[in-house]
């Protein structure tokens, strides 16, 4: 895989997880306004645990990246 490959790859897991993350706050802002119903309490509580996932993942994609040099005996 070619340097500007890999950037674009990068660039496109990190649009993705920007938009996991406005979609699962959006469902999450939503469904908190219906928390009576039992279907809106497990879909709040699962956009809650979606947010949290995407959140992670954009937080990974943007550390910098680690070189690891391996010697060889």
């Amino acid at each position: 895989m070619t340097k500007t490959q890999t950037k674009n790859s990068l660039k496109a897991k990190q649009e993705i997880a920007k938009v996991g993350m406005t979609a699962s706050l959006g469902i999450l802002t939503i469904s908190a306004f219906m928390l009576k119903s039992k279907a809106a309490k497990k879909l709040h509580v699962t956009a809650g645990v979606a947010l949290i996932g995407f959140s992670y993942w954009h937080y990974k994609l943007n550390q910098p990246q680690k070189i690891s040099f391996q010697t060889s005996n």
